[in-house]
């Protein structure tokens, strides 16, 4: 068996190297360190923009908890009632409610 540098090979191939070598304990105990490093990362902090935790998730996609970070980040999110059909400033509030997502979704 080769000696293999685990530091120099992504999570996945480690992954992969240490299925088809279950009983190398070595590419055992490198992929659970990964997996505890992976999971103490921290995510969002409390004054990140939505348009940041949305870029993090996006470059972080197969973490885990990258998606529920984003989610509860949305779901947050004001869904506030902003006008009413008859209102006679409906067009004007729409206007700007729909630039003030797109300022906050570019940041």
């Amino acid at each position: 068996m080769s000696q293999v540098d685990y530091t120099a090979i992504s999570k996945g191939e480690l992954k992969h190297y240490f299925i088809k070598n279950r009983g190398e304990k070595a590419a055992l105990q490198a992929y659970l360190y990964r997996r505890k490093k992976r999971s103490n990362s921290i995510l969002t902090k409390v004054g990140d923009t939505e348009g940041e935790v949305k870029r993090y998730f996006i470059k972080n996609y197969g973490e885990k908890a990258a998606l529920p970070a984003y989610l509860y980040r949305r779901k947050k999110r004001s869904n506030s009632i902003l006008t009413k059909v008859g209102d006679s400033d409906f067009d004007t509030k729409m206007e700007a409610a729909i630039r003030q997502q797109m300022k906050e979704e570019k940041d």
